[in-house]
């Protein structure tokens, strides 16, 4: 078995050229056994450590938040400014232009923000100016996040539970647009919805399981939640990518 150098996802079959998650070109040559050695896997058990975290699919939410926690170690500082920063311009933003301006930045920063901690998992080390990877298209960037906006405002019009389920369905348009440029925000979103069928109460069980979290950031009037909690649960919610992503991939195989 080999793995893929851009997403790090497992390529059964050897004799495969390209990778059945993200559609990169692999090497044609398994890894050797020296280099799995000094790569972590997550797939229900951990073994080396190294820069990249492969995954292999079937994390349970309590190795998920392990992950999560393991790949924020050294990169705290790094993870609260970009939290913190994006907040910041937002609030800005918004207060400026009557919430134009936030809208306009919402997605922009919404992508740099998650390649940040998709990052995370696959380099470890992570420089603070990849959270600005959006404005390297801004127009795709700008739009899913416009688009993201308009479906779950209109969704929302129809009472809040639907609102709430699309909002998951969406979840991980801005993971996928950075696995794969080459999308358009609408595929991006349209990948999502088919990413989640059955996959949405996972997350939303997963979101809950921080609810304890919550309840003390509220009692630190949100100071917890931009020191701690923020970073830790948008890294929770990677390695929920990554993972689900690890498992279609073995679906994809198997069919």
């Amino acid at each position: 078995m080999k793995y893929c150098p851009q997403c790090g996802a497992p390529i059964y079959t050897d004799s495969a050229q390209f990778c059945p998650s993200c559609g990169a070109q692999v090497p044609a040559a398994p890894i050797a056994p020296a280099q799995q050695q000094q790569e972590q896997q997550w797939g229900g058990s951990q073994q080396a450590a190294s820069e990249a975290m492969l995954f292999t699919g079937g994390m349970s939410r309590a190795e998920m938040k392990q992950a999560a926690k393991d790949r924020l170690a050294g990169n705290w500082g790094k993870a609260i400014g970009v939290t913190l920063l994006v907040i910041v311009i937002i609030g800005a933003a918004s207060s400026l232009s009557m919430g134009i301006g936030a809208l306009l930045l919402f997605g922009v920063l919404g992508f740099g923000q998650m390649r940040f901690f998709m990052q995370l998992f696959k380099l470890r080390e992570v420089e603070f100016v990849t959270m600005f990877k959006g404005f390297d298209d801004f127009g795709k960037t700008c739009w899913l996040g416009i688009l993201q906006s308009l479906l779950l405002f209109a969704w929302s019009l129809l009472f809040a539970i639907p609102g709430i389920v699309k909002a998951y369905a969406y979840s991980m348009s801005y993971y996928i647009l950075n696995d794969h440029p080459e999308m358009t925000a609408n595929e991006a979103v349209t990948a999502s919805k088919e990413m989640m069928k059955g996959h949405k109460g996972e997350l939303f069980v997963l979101d809950l399981s921080f609810i304890g979290w919550g309840i003390l950031s509220a009692l630190t009037c949100g100071i917890l939640e931009l020191c701690y909690v923020g970073p830790y649960r948008l890294a929770t919610r990677t390695a929920f990518y990554e993972d689900l992503k690890a498992r279609q991939a073995q679906y994809q195989q198997a069919a």
